[in-house]
């Protein structure tokens, strides 16, 4: 082997070694750009899921609340149609919407009674409940 032999491996180590770290830094970048990219578009992916489920989810919940608003207006209707609402008319169309609707808990007859009414009504009640009744 001549002198010149060690020398010209040693520059073809250098480059070889130069090389080599530059494909290696090449392909870490390369990587990182992919992964940088994948990862956003995944993100992306998932926020647009969300955004799709909870908007099905929304136009669900404002579709149950306005069917069992509906049916609290047929007792705004029962109260329109007639010019005395009757506790036994309010709880035939109140038991209807209760068996109905099992999210709506409770439906109230409170009639209002004017002072001069209070004492006839509360003889009333306390005839229909058969228990003295008196307005609090």
């Amino acid at each position: 082997m001549s002198a010149t032999a060690p020398k010209l491996l040693g520059k073809l180590s250098r480059h070889a070694i130069t090389l080599v770290s530059g494909v290696l830094v090449l392909g870490a970048l390369l990587s990182f750009t992919v992964y940088r990219y994948t990862s956003r578009a995944e993100d992306a992916r998932i926020a647009a899921e969300f955004e799709h489920r909870a908007d099905v989810r929304g136009a669900l919940t404002r579709e149950i609340f306005d069917y069992y608003k509906s049916s609290v207006y047929a007792l705004k209707s029962l109260f329109e149609g007639s010019h005395m609402v009757r506790r036994e008319e309010f709880r035939q169309v109140a038991s209807d919407i209760l068996k109905r609707f099992p999210g709506i808990t409770a439906l109230e007859w409170i009639p209002v009674v004017p002072d001069n009414d209070r004492a006839e009504i509360e003889r009333q009640l306390s005839q229909e409940t058969g228990r003295p009744f008196q307005f609090s």
